[in-house]
């Protein structure tokens, strides 16, 4: 089992809930990625960076709206912003290997 990582709580998201959750746990834990769930299938990975965007387009129209959800930001989800699945009994070794990017510099599908 891989033990070399801090286990931290993991704080989900649906895409309907309110954006300001989600920042809340930004400023409570530092948190930077959150993964995104609907009736419990896995539809992403929501990041600080493609809020971060969403706020940068909501301002550049003055349309910055309290009540905003996570479904309106989570349509600035750039394809880099990935993620990867593994067993809690994943080695090292197999870690490093699924979460480097692969040598042709390309990424791999992640829906």
């Amino acid at each position: 089992m891989l033990r070399v990582l801090p286990q931290r709580p993991l704080a989900t998201f649906e895409p309907a809930d309110p954006l300001q959750a989600v920042l809340e746990e930004v400023r409570l834990h530092n948190y930077s990625q959150f993964p995104i769930y609907e009736h419990r299938t896995y539809r992403g990975l929501l990041t600080t960076n493609c809020v971060a965007r969403w706020l940068a387009h909501r301002f550049a129209r003055d349309e910055l709206v309290e009540g905003e959800t996570v479904r309106d930001a989570f349509g600035f989800v750039e394809p880099h912003e990935r993620t990867v699945h593994l067993s809690r009994k994943v080695t090292v070794p197999q870690a490093i290997k699924k979460l480097s990017p692969p040598a042709d510099g390309s990424l791999p599908p992640w829906r």
